[in-house]
């Protein structure tokens, strides 16, 4: 069944599907169906993706120029198509619109032992293709804005200075609703998480990670299951909107979250993840003590909440409830899992 959610409906009401903006890719399109925030196009060449863009075409070219140059060693990764006039997007009336080759494989599931091992086998692969992207993109002059290297310690104060900031805000609610409830009850705790991750980083470990050109990757940002595709028992990424030049251990954090999250934080997954991993691409001891940091970072809980208090999601109340509440579930399961990593794993580097 295909799905589109509340939010998605919005954004696709956004689009504008006329004839005219296909003939600008030479298309006959013969069938148009949603899927998520996009669009799936039946056409006389085979299926395609339309994708109506919210970021400029600076930040476009960087992409298309990162995807480029893996492609000269790692064939496995979405294909923004050019158009008649060999541009990579159209503007067309209300915005920014691209069109993606379809890659027809099926939506890994974390829960397959197999997609988790062709999953992070890829991620490995996909990393070490990107190598040298940092240089490239410099000389190029697309570093701004596409570069997140030494950001650690901006992004663990901005986000203890955002929780404090809402503490004192709701505090001062006369009537608190049960999101606010649920956020006074536990946000001391995650506060506190926040500040021991800011005191545990090695500033100059990190600092010399950041200059390691072979540890500097292109980072996908969002290896959620559904932008990781199997086709013949290979594992393809698509959906790089939020990708950034940065060390590979963060990309790495991402994904391990990603895939052991919503199954009571599985100690078990996450080795199987760093054992394949480190077949394709060896990690450090610095990286390590970086990698335990950034999964004992409260990721979920700050941006669930930040969204909610800053209202960068346009999504209802209900809906950001049930999403905290199901954060909070797994947090004696998160605990247990910090604990046997730094048992486990980390002080057996």
């Amino acid at each position: 069944m295909l799905k589109v959610k509340y939010g998605d409906k919005k954004y696709l009401c956004a689009y504008d599907l006329n004839v005219e903006l296909f003939d600008m890719y030479n298309l006959q399109v013969e069938d148009v169906v949603p899927l998520r925030s996009v669009y799936i196009l039946d056409t006389s060449i085979g299926k395609k993706i339309l994708k109506r863009i919210d970021y400029s075409k600076e930040r476009l070219d960087f992409i298309c120029t990162s995807l480029d140059y893996i492609k000269q060693n790692f064939s496995r990764i979405l294909t923004i198509e050019k158009c008649k006039d060999g541009k990579n997007f159209v503007q067309w009336k209300n915005g920014l619109y691209i069109i993606l080759g379809l890659i027809e494989g099926r939506e890994s599931a974390f829960s397959n032992q197999v997609d988790l091992y062709l999953a992070s086998k890829a991620l490995g692969e996909l990393h070490n293709a990107s190598l040298g992207l940092f240089e490239c993109v410099g000389e190029a002059g697309m570093l701004e804005d596409n570069v997140t290297l030494n950001d650690l310690s901006y992004y663990f104060d901005m986000a203890y200075e955002d929780l404090i900031k809402f503490k004192d805000q709701v505090a001062r609610y006369s009537y608190k609703n049960d999101f606010d409830k649920l956020y006074m009850d536990n946000v001391d705790y995650y506060l506190k998480q926040i500040y021991e991750c800011k005191q545990s980083i090695n500033l100059e470990a990190y600092s010399k990670l950041c200059k390691d050109s072979s540890k500097i990757v292109l980072c996908h940002n969002d290896l959620a299951h559904h932008n990781i595709l199997i086709k013949n028992n290979e594992a393809h990424f698509i959906d790089f909107d939020y990708c950034t030049i940065d060390i590979r251990v963060k990309d790495l954090a991402t994904f391990i979250l990603k895939s052991i999250k919503n199954f009571s934080f599985d100690i078990e997954k996450c080795k199987e993840i760093l054992r394949v991993y480190n077949e394709v691409a060896l990690l450090n001891k610095s990286e390590y003590e970086l990698l335990y940091i950034l999964l004992k970072f409260p990721h979920d809980f700050y941006t669930c909440t930040r969204d909610y208090y800053y209202k960068k999601k346009d999504w209802g109340e209900d809906i950001f409830l049930y999403k905290l509440s199901n954060k909070l579930e797994f947090k004696e399961d998160r605990e247990d899992f910090l604990k046997e990593f730094k048992l486990n794993i980390l002080e057996n580097m």
